[in-house]
């Protein structure tokens, strides 16, 4: 099967089973955000808005144009992920915290584990029919 094959494929299996496809697509979503979890820094003390704590996932929209939110409530997420300007109480600029890009690093390293897992979850429906 080639890859136009197989996407033509994909997009047939969407539009004719478009709960099987919001399925597979939670399934994964779901898969990354406790990878994001896991690689969410601590803080070592436990307060409201940890980030190993904060993520929230959210399916939207149905048949082709299903998405997956994945979001942090944490108010400190993208100083922690960026880098921030470290200041004293009067405003006076002593440096510069850099981030650890541990969102970027971690759906980085989930992509191929997803889309292999998409592939194949799709194939059984574009191979195996109905089933």
């Amino acid at each position: 099967m080639t890859p136009e094959d197989f996407i033509k494929g994909c997009n047939h299996v969407i539009r004719v089973y478009p709960d099987y496809a919001e399925k597979t697509l939670r399934k994964n979503a779901n898969y990354l955000k406790k990878k994001l979890v896991i690689n969410s820094p601590d803080s070592g003390s436990n307060h409201k808005n940890k980030l190993n704590e904060s993520w929230s996932m959210k399916i939207e929209g149905f048949g082709t144009d299903v998405e997956a939110d994945i979001w942090s409530k944490a108010p400190h997420f993208h100083l922690v992920d960026r880098g921030h300007v470290i200041k004293d109480r009067y405003g006076h600029v002593h440096g510069f915290k850099q981030g650890t890009h541990f969102l970027k690093k971690t759906v980085d390293n989930t992509e191929t584990e997803i889309m292999f897992n998409l592939e194949k979850d799709m194939a059984k429906k574009v191979d195996g029919g109905i089933g």
